[in-house]
């Protein structure tokens, strides 16, 4: 039987959200217990809460919102790689743990998200040199790409620029570094610069092709 993984973070109220994105709250709307004939929760969250897509309309007003993104990016193998607890993750670190065969999507386990409020984040060389290797789809267990004080966002601007969908906020906690198959489901929304989605590793034993070698 194939192992499945389940990297999404769970939406709750009052979770940690991206700091100066709106605060995550779930309350009650209609309930059975309250003599209401059915049960309805009304949400309020930004689109980038919890596990995440980042779109190109995210940073640029003319990219394709999250709908428009296609399913050839977000389904298919995939690669996690663990880059150890450094905070910023460089180029080098990218060369020393990419997989042999390589492949177009790229999660990364970087293992330093929490520990005293830092987490894990890419350069901009360690963006380009990924661009370099066509990659389509990187995930991060962090909350973002980019260093939380770079309010210029680099790294998010390479890497959405050249095409490349970002899923940020994973939970790679139990997953071992290797091959999977991706699954990853954001919210269909209209023109959206992004969405939380449901992310999937489905365990495999094929071997990965294409995208980039170190």
């Amino acid at each position: 039987m194939t192992k499945i993984y389940d990297v999404t973070r769970t939406i709750t109220s009052g979770m940690d959200v991206y700091p100066g994105d709106p605060d995550v709250r779930i309350a009650s709307f209609a309930d059975v217990k309250e003599g209401d004939p059915y049960t309805v929760s009304a949400l309020a969250m930004g689109s980038h809460a919890g596990t995440h897509v980042d779109a190109p309309r995210h940073l640029f007003p003319d990219g394709i919102g999250v709908d428009r993104i296609s399913p050839d990016y977000l389904i298919g193998p995939a690669a996690v790689i663990d880059v150890g607890d450094g905070i910023s993750i460089g180029r080098e670190h990218l060369v020393a743990s990419m997989p042999p065969e390589g492949c177009d999507r790229l999660l990364l386990k970087i293992r330093s998200e929490g520990r005293h409020g830092a987490h894990g984040f890419l350069t901009p060389e360690a963006a380009r040199w990924l661009v370099g290797k066509e990659l389509r789809l990187l995930g991060i267990d962090g909350p973002s790409v980019d260093a939380e004080e770079d309010r210029s966002l680099p790294v998010h601007r390479i890497l959405l620029e050249a095409g490349v969908v970002i899923v940020e906020g994973l939970d790679l906690r139990r997953v071992p570094a290797g091959a999977y198959t991706l699954v990853c489901m954001p919210l269909k929304l209209k023109d959206c610069d992004g969405a939380p989605a449901r992310v999937m590793l489905l365990e495999s034993e094929a071997q990965l092709g294409g995208g980039p070698k170190a």
